[in-house]
């Protein structure tokens, strides 16, 4: 049996102080007494938060085979509202070893055998400091006098976003250590979530950090480690796949809009569906001819112009005659239905070789690069395949739709499932190859090991997505997944190196 008891008290501080000099004099004078102009006096800031906790833990073993541990802790944020500064979390989990078990022993094969249990609690804090404190914002100046302006609207009620997990694990070793299985089912609820949720412009503000909904993680993940050849030639493998499924549990009506919450620009959050779901008009091809609009669909309202050839044809969700907000749906979703990774490491002798190959399925990608490149502005060039393909006269089967430069009838503006795409892929992330020279050779030069090795990352891709690389979140939240801004392609590199031991 064990036990602790803890406490711990954690402070973070930034100040950054930064100004701008123009105009010199001269070249060779770079100090800012020598600057005609000094500006830059908004890049002085000074920050921080502060966290107290406390912490206690008991854990009791008998005999390797019934095994017990429970936590709590109490931790305070300075971010969060005088209210509810502090968030208790306690936790608790119990083990079987019923490999040890007198009526297992006849099962020879299976050498170990594990059955585990855990719930617990934890807690999330990761929003701005003084968020709930409120905040204001300098350079709201009048004439000449300085002048400051309320910024963030105070929430003295604003509390820690918590998780409560349920686990139950089974762990197996198989054929004295040749296999070994790892099994676990869990189900996460996460409520009281840190949203910025929007509010009226008439408040001064236009939105406020807010505990809002509640949301759920169940799962499935399996781990399967192998030894699969044990002599000269080793080879083992380490294969591990996990399901995931998401949904959003519930949202308080008041900030509800049609039943969801426009979660920026592609997605939205609504109660039954998942985090990261895109929201938008379902594109159904293009008119080739004026006559083809034979429902006389129209733009924003029963008054507005008749979408006619080389106008994209969308669907009429609610059956009223014209295309506008009401008519958007949902297209699709960054969430994947399984991901995992297969590794294999192989060695003879003094060579080894490890490849390590990674996957996702069943994820959506928002291809925001395709709407830049076929969307006419004031200012942009479009792809060639709209230049040469774009619709110009009655009866063009095709795609892409008219050029309109600002086209009033938004055909390429709106967030559209004609830019979601499946972003399910096969990876070959890393391999490497190496050659551990015998240890007669390296002792005569007075060395431990001398190693050779040349190391890949990102060798290939396998996938249907169109853009430079499927493993994009481009968007920061954690709530906007799968949209390609223009992200940077992870790099193919090709690293060679020694390592030596003296």
């Amino acid at each position: 049996m064990s036990g602790l008891l803890g406490f711990s008290q954690q402070e973070w501080k930034t100040d950054v102080t930064g100004l701008n000099g123009s105009t010199f004099v001269s070249d060779d004078i770079r100090t800012l007494n020598g600057a005609g102009t000094i500006s830059g006096q908004e890049v002085n800031v000074a920050y921080g938060h502060s966290m107290a906790s406390f912490f206690a833990r008991g854990a009791y073993d008998y005999k390797g085979k019934y095994l017990f541990e429970v936590n709590l802790r109490a931790d305070g944020s300075s971010r969060f509202g005088k209210n509810n500064r502090f968030g208790y979390f306690p936790s608790a989990s119990a083990a079987w070893r019923f490999s040890d078990e007198n009526w297992f022993k006849p099962i020879k094969f299976v050498n170990d055998a594990k059955l585990r249990f855990s719930v617990g609690q934890t807690g999330n804090e990761a929003i701005d400091n003084y968020t709930a404190q409120g905040t204001f914002i300098t350079g709201r100046n009048y004439l000449t006098n300085a002048g400051v302006a309320p910024y963030q609207m105070p929430n003295a009620d604003l509390s820690w976003e918590t998780t409560t997990q349920y686990n139950l694990g089974l762990d197996l070793s198989f054929l004295y250590g040749r296999v070994d299985f790892i099994f676990d089912a869990y189900i996460k609820n996460t409520k009281d979530l840190l949203y910025d949720v929007p509010m009226p412009n008439t408040t001064g503000f236009t939105s406020v950090i807010n505990n809002v909904g509640e949301v759920q993680n169940k799962g499935l993940e399996f781990s399967v480690i192998s030894k699969n050849l044990v002599d000269n030639f080793k080879w083992n493998t380490t294969f591990n796949i996990s399901f995931n499924k998401n949904k959003v549990v519930s949202l308080p009506q008041e900030v509800l809009v049609n039943g969801y919450i426009q979660n920026g620009s592609f997605h939205i959050l609504k109660e039954g569906e998942p985090i990261s779901t895109f929201f938008g008009y379902k594109y159904k091809g293009i008119y080739a001819y004026d006559t083809d609009n034979v429902d006389q669909l129209r733009h924003l309202n029963s008054t507005g112009k008749i979408f006619k050839g080389g106008d994209v044809i969308w669907e009429d969700i609610d059956k009223n005659g014209y295309i506008d907000q009401n008519d958007r749906t949902i297209i699709g979703n960054a969430q994947p239905l399984f991901v995992g990774g297969l590794t294999n490491d192989f060695s003879y002798k003094n060579f080894s070789l490890n490849v390590f190959l990674q996957f996702s399925y069943g994820n959506d990608i928002y291809n925001n690069v395709d709407y830049y490149r076929n969307s006419i502005f004031s200012y942009n060039n479009v792809s060639t395949e709209f230049y040469y393909n774009a619709w110009r006269n009655q009866g063009d089967v095709t795609e892409y739709p008219k050029v309109v430069r600002n086209d009033p009838m938004q055909n390429e503006a709106r967030v559209q499932s004609r830019w979601v795409e499946d972003g399910s892929y096969l990876k070959v992330k890393s391999a490497t190859f190496a050659y551990e020279f015998p240890r007669n050779f390296v002792s005569k030069f007075k060395l431990q090991s001398l190693k050779l090795y040349v190391t890949g990352s990102n060798l290939l891709t396998f996938t249907n997505y169109s853009g430079y690389d499927p493993d994009v979140n481009t968007l920061s939240s954690g709530l906007r997944l799968g949209v390609d801004y223009g992200s940077y392609p992870q790099s193919r590199t090709i690293l060679f190196g020694l390592n030596i031991g003296f």
